[in-house]
């Protein structure tokens, strides 16, 4: 062999594996108990669950294709939006009762700070002074704000339907020792 030259090797090819595609709310389980898809919604406080069998529903497609469409419109009958993206109903941490938008002092003026996610690890802001608009308008103007974006986001005709909901604690047991 030729000094300097070094011999090529065999080239391999690599079977690449594709990651498998993520479908929101619905999770597969394999245990030797159980194997199927488990479907979660929950919306507003309420949370349905439901678990379609691989041996039910014939065969794993068929069990995943039948757990999508209960998905689908058991989010459609609690009034969630279909989408992938992740949907917040109001939380408790928010000082004005509408998600999105908070109260803050901006520069020594209180103001309404509206915050939004266009795509995924992306957060974009904006607020509208009380001291400038009032504080009633300027709250309509946050709110009309907010909707124009989430119909820009979420596509939806009318803006996403929301309630407070109140969540009881459970007192903290006692540990066992």
């Amino acid at each position: 062999m030729p000094r300097g030259k070094t011999e090529k090797k065999p080239s391999r090819k690599t079977a690449v594996k594709r990651a498998a595609p993520h479908y929101k709310g619905i999770s597969r389980i394999d245990s030797t108990r159980a194997v199927g898809w488990f479907v979660r919604v929950s919306w507003h406080g309420e949370h349905i669950r439901k678990f379609f069998s691989d041996g039910v529903n014939g065969g794993k497609r068929k069990a995943l294709q039948a757990a999508i469409e209960y998905r689908n419109a058991t989010e459609k009958a609690l009034g969630k939006p279909r989408t992938d993206r992740n949907v917040t109903g109001v939380t408790r941490r928010s000082n004005t009762g509408h998600t999105g938008i908070r109260k803050i002092v901006k520069d020594g003026q209180p103001s309404y700070d509206i915050s939004w996610s266009p795509r995924p690890g992306v957060l974009q802001r904006t607020s509208i002074s009380i001291a400038k608009h009032g504080a009633t308008r300027a709250l309509a103007l946050a709110k009309k704000l907010r909707a124009e974006k989430e119909r820009e986001i979420y596509g939806t005709a009318k803006a996403i339907e929301r309630k407070l909901i109140r969540i009881k604690v459970a007192p903290k047991r006692k540990r066992r020792k």
